[in-house]
């Protein structure tokens, strides 16, 4: 089972990520994806597409969870406007 997690404070995500594997999830999904102005405005979703670096951070440290959480993964749109 997979959950999707937005937002840009890798420390916070790490912790989302550490609740979701405790909660049993499989997957880790980060949003920077949604090109919803209400998503961009609170900086996650397709902005991120702009902060690879910040992007990588996030994905870091939501990996950084026990192998018992077998995937981190991101989802996004094809373009960044």
């Amino acid at each position: 089972m997979s959950l999707q997690l937005g937002g840009s404070d890798p420390q916070a995500l790490a912790q989302c990520a550490k609740l979701a594997q405790e909660r049993g999830y499989d997957e880790i999904n980060l949003n920077v994806g949604c090109p919803s102005d209400r998503v961009q405005n609170g900086r996650f979703g397709a902005c991120l597409m702009g902060e690879a670096q910040l992007v990588a951070h996030c994905a870091n440290a939501c990996g950084s969870l026990p192998p018992s959480c077998n995937e981190i993964g991101c989802s996004s749109l094809l373009y960044f406007k």
